[in-house]
């Protein structure tokens, strides 16, 4: 068997293999399902768990408009139907996109039938309800 000539490299730089592993910061272009928003941050729906303390820039349309955000993921919890119930802490919120957030939520808020409540946070999430903050469950009530 007679060996081809090699044909001739079209790139202008030599590749090579390397068996190391490459860290990177990728950015895309990914919609998410806002499940709540507040001017403090938000809680999306994603069908993977981002790295906790990553840092994002969001998009977030309100009506008309739409104000670009950087946020913290602060946990990432999973969802039975699938993918991940993700909490966004907003960060360096500028005083004039922080008025327009309020305003948007507060009009949202506003537009509720009047039989419907607020979304009300897990009794393990909210501060206010923690044992260790609980006055019903601090040692000098128990005795």
């Amino acid at each position: 068997m007679k060996r081809q000539p090699p044909v001739s490299e079209r790139r202008r730089a030599p590749r090579r293999k390397l068996d190391q592993p490459l860290a990177s910061a990728l950015t895309f272009d990914l919609e998410a399902d806002v499940i709540t928003v507040a001017s403090g941050g938000a809680a999306v729906r994603l069908p993977f768990a981002p790295e906790l303390g990553s840092r994002h820039v969001f998009v977030l349309p309100l009506g008309t408009s739409s104000l670009r955000l950087r946020g913290v993921v602060r946990r990432a919890d999973p969802i039975p139907v699938g993918g991940f119930e993700v909490g966004i802490e907003f960060e360096d919120v500028a005083a004039t996109d922080r008025e327009q957030l309020e305003a948007f939520v507060a009009a949202k808020l506003g537009e509720r039938s009047p039989g419907e409540r607020s979304p009300e946070r897990s009794p393990e999430r909210s501060p206010e309800r923690s044992p260790e903050r609980s006055p019903e469950r601090s040692p000098e009530r128990r005795k």
